[in-house]
């Protein structure tokens, strides 16, 4: 086969090979000395990303960056200066700050490579690997066996470098798991495995959150996520009942990470939750610094691990804001993160844990990654009577209406209930009934409510045609259509009577002695602009 050295040659167009096979980067100075041809294909390399960069994008950063990384390795310190100008005058630092700024970054960046001393730990790369044009490698025709085996040889050069890649990451991974201490696991036999006691509590929270479990809260807007999260933090803090329902074992700390609330307003809002073991708690805000949480590097998860260490309950509040300053995709990336989030409740201790995000606006799911609904071992969801798909956003209200409450997953499968906002205690309530039982006692009071009307007008004013009483409900709010249903429904049940009027007209009465003055007292129509609410359950966040 023909010499690839020659073949390279060619290509460069040379009639005299350089030293080594190698031929100095494009706008790199000659090197003087013993520069070892691969310190100056990777300054070539960074140079070529360094000249390319726009203005306001880090290049004085970058500068100093470059200058301290290759002021530790073997090239003089005037050929990299004059190199790094060169690229300075490319992409336009120079003639925006001046040679004497310029200068005075890559002294700044030269006196910590001074002060750090020369890199040893580097390993020089193959003399073989070399960056060559694929077009150029290409055999042109089925008869150009010169060009054909000079491909091939690139190929496997290819191969040989993404091998070496692969072996790299490999190694670099088992590093990471002996720095953290982390050991693959034994197997162990069914027998052994079952001979291991279980902990007294088979659930942390009874019906709702298995023991060593992780939950995801989804939940839309405003839909009440912050409140329950408060109530389920004094319910760990001093145990007790979650939602005055679900029995809670205590635990000996609680560690919140919140994303989102100001201080300030997370101050007020656990205060207001009058929690008892105050101590228990632990209370992390990373608003504004939520780039300190990059869980994926190991070395900082490790410290986020060591802050966390004795912590039996952890609370995410919430997902979002850590994939946005991670540059994660929800759609695609949320997957990466909750891998973190888990190595690192395991390098805490197994601390069981809350991870709060959001619903998507039309949906009854979590947004963006599928992951999402794989990952956790309870799918805790808190839904607005609004995203019914036949809600009546008139009779609900701007609020989204009622709140409820469901949760499933492995051994929890709690049926949707009411939630039940409590102001004086500040407090979240169990009522049983979901959506279907709402609708059904919303329609009802409606009904009492608009039957209410009806005696209450014809007490007033006995003897009106249908079309007349119509008015005077409308008048009240009451719809046309409502009110002519309304007035049919009385009639038929009896608490309405007609008797014949002129030109074939039908007048209308109160049968007998059905009326009663409508709750509140003091007769009348029932109080209009809205639905009787005994207990408001829209807990808003």
């Amino acid at each position: 086969m023909t010499d690839s050295k020659q073949f390279y040659d060619k290509l460069r167009g040379n009639k005299t090979p350089p030293k080594n096979g190698q031929e100095p980067p494009p706008g790199v100075p000659p090197p003087s000395g013993d520069t070892p041809s691969w310190v100056l294909r990777e300054l070539a390399r960074k140079i070529n990303e360094f000249a390319a960069m726009a203005a306001n994008s880090g290049r004085n950063a970058q500068l100093n960056n470059l200058a301290c990384e290759f002021g530790r390795l073997p090239i003089p310190e005037p050929q990299l200066r004059s190199t790094l100008l060169e690229a300075c005058r490319t992409n336009g630092l120079l003639a925006e700050d001046g040679l004497r700024q310029c200068n005075d970054t890559i002294d700044s960046g030269l006196t910590k490579a001074r002060q750090d001393g020369p890199k040893t730990t580097y390993i020089e790369a193959p003399s073989h690997v070399e960056e060559i044009d694929a077009a150029d490698l290409a055999p042109e025709n089925d008869d150009d066996d010169e060009k054909r085996d000079l491909h091939a040889l690139a190929v496997s050069r290819r191969a040989y470098e993404l091998r070496i890649n692969d072996e790299a990451r490999a190694l670099w991974t088992h590093q990471q798991a002996q720095t953290l201490g982390q050991q693959a696991p034994d197997p162990v036999t069914l027998t052994d495995f079952l001979n291991v006691e279980d902990e007294d509590a088979t659930y942390r929270i009874k019906d709702l959150l298995p023991t060593g479990g992780r939950a995801l809260l989804v939940a839309q807007q405003k839909a009440g996520k912050t409140s329950l999260i408060a109530n389920l933090i004094r319910a760990l803090a001093d145990g007790g009942h979650f939602l005055e329902r679900f029995s809670c074992d205590q635990v000996g700390a609680v560690t919140l990470l919140d994303t989102e609330l100001d201080e300030r307003m997370l101050r007020r809002w656990l205060r207001d939750q009058d929690i008892r073991n105050t101590d228990n708690v632990k209370v992390i805000s990373l608003k504004g610094k939520i780039a300190t949480f990059n869980i994926q590097e190991p070395s900082t998860r490790a410290q986020w691990a060591n802050k966390l260490r004795g912590s039996d309950f952890v609370i995410l509040d919430c997902l979002r804001p850590c994939l946005d300053v991670l540059g994660l995709s929800e759609d695609k990336d949320a997957g990466k993160f909750l891998v973190a989030w888990d190595a690192l409740m395991s390098e805490v201790g197994n601390a069981e844990s809350v991870v709060v995000h959001h619903m998507g606006h039309a949906a009854e799911r979590s947004r963006g990654d599928s992951r999402l609904i794989d990952w956790p071992d309870v799918n805790w969801r808190i839904i607005k009577e609004s995203q019914s798909e036949d809600a009546d956003m008139e009779e609900i209200g701007g609020d989204g209406g009622m709140r409820f409450f469901t949760a499933h997953g492995r051994d929890v499968n709690v049926p949707e209930f009411t939630m039940v906002w409590d102001d004086k205690s500040r407090t979240i309530k169990y009522r049983e009934g979901g959506r279907r039982r709402a609708k059904k006692e919303r329609q009802e009071r409606q009904n009492k409510y608009e039957n209410d009307a009806v005696i209450s007008i014809l007490s007033k004013f006995p003897g009106l045609t249908k079309n007349k009483l119509v008015e005077k409900m409308q008048e009240e709010h009451i719809g046309e259509d409502r009110a002519g249903k309304a007035i049919q429904a009385a009639v038929a049940n009896g608490t309405v009577h007609t008797e014949p009027g002129k030109n074939r007209s039908q007048l209308h009465y109160v049968q007998g002695d059905q009326w009663c003055q409508p709750s509140g007292g003091g007769g009348g129509v029932p109080p209009i602009g809205g639905l009787p609410v005994t207990t408001h359950s829209g807990v808003d966040e």
